[in-house]
């Protein structure tokens, strides 16, 4: 399968869309938009969109790719235009097939090692190294949920500090725990934990509301501590 092309910032139900074309031979820019015209595209539309192939954009018409039967070229496609992006994603819908998404497969040991770790070590940067890198890096940026991420942490950066503690153990949720069972409770006290209730479960966390109640008890009522509890048991 030596040319996959593989739409930029689209993903469906998880899933990024490539379509693989068994291509052997020379291709330049021309060619590639020739195939795209075959699919619905203009020339007009053409010049909106990006083309990049080993981690190079194509901007010079007439330069040539050798494409070797035994080797894979990844052609990443990326447009701005949101009518021509919405062509684009009926095109790959059509044409081509969906592959699990980086959010719920994507493992990078440079992105996820520690930063000191990193330093430490004798990193040999090849061009295949990069290469493979860079490829990582433009599927990473396919994902909306990552693009999501990074608008919010260009807006509100101290968000994700305060997410970190939510999600994060912690053992003082230990060490304010109320033993009382909801049938040990007044009939007031009843019907303040249910009020509580019924507030967590405006935040849609899906969780039922007796194990809502239960959290709030072992709290007493402390919401902060509730929802941590209730987020590090989900499985998130």
């Amino acid at each position: 399968m030596p040319l996959i092309f593989k739409l930029v910032g689209f993903v469906i139900n998880n899933k990024y869309f490539q379509i693989i074309d068994p291509f052997e031979g020379d291709i330049n820019l021309a060619s590639i938009h020739i195939l795209f015209k075959t699919w619905g595209l203009t020339d007009d539309e053409l010049k909106e969109v990006k083309f990049i192939i080993d981690s190079e954009q194509i901007t010079d018409i007439n330069k040539i790719y050798h494409i070797n039967q035994n080797e894979k070229h990844n052609i990443f496609v990326f447009v701005f235009n949101q009518d021509i992006r919405q062509k684009l994603q009926n095109i790959f819908t059509t044409h081509g097939t969906g592959i699990l998404s980086l959010s719920d497969n994507y493992s990078d040991d440079e992105i996820n090692n520690p930063i000191t770790q990193i330093e430490t070590e004798q990193v040999h940067l090849t061009h295949e190294v990069i290469h493979k890198m860079n490829e990582q890096t433009l599927l990473l940026f396919s994902d909306n949920d990552f693009i999501s991420l990074l608008d919010i942490y260009k807006r509100k950066p101290n968000l994700f500090n305060l997410l970190s503690n939510y999600i994060q153990n912690n053992d003082l949720l230990d060490s304010l725990v109320n033993d009382k069972t909801f049938d040990e409770l007044s009939e007031q006290e009843k019907e303040y934990y249910n009020n509580l209730s019924i507030q967590v479960l405006s935040l849609n966390l899906n969780i039922p509301q007796n194990i809502i109640i239960e959290k709030l008890i072992k709290y007493s009522g402390h919401l902060n501590l509730t929802i941590r509890s209730i987020l590090n048991e989900l499985d998130i």
